[in-house]
């Protein structure tokens, strides 16, 4: 159970972070377009955090069969 908790935690997060500004580097500049916003997390954390929340024990119970 805890664990579907810390799931639905960093599913929460993966969510928010598609509308939390960023920072440009180049310009020090803060970006409030949410295509641009998704852009750079989706070319940065996004995979980190995607793999964060997939369900690894259900697949494998799926597949193995416990």
């Amino acid at each position: 159970m805890a664990y579907i908790i810390a799931d639905l935690v960093f599913a929460v997060d993966l969510v928010l972070n598609f509308f939390t500004t960023v920072i440009d580097e180049e310009t020090d500049e803060e970006i409030v377009d949410r295509k641009l916003i998704a852009c750079e997390y989706l070319t940065s954390w996004f995979s980190v955090d995607f793999l964060s929340i997939v369900p690894f024990e259900t697949i494998m119970e799926l597949f193995v069969g416990h």
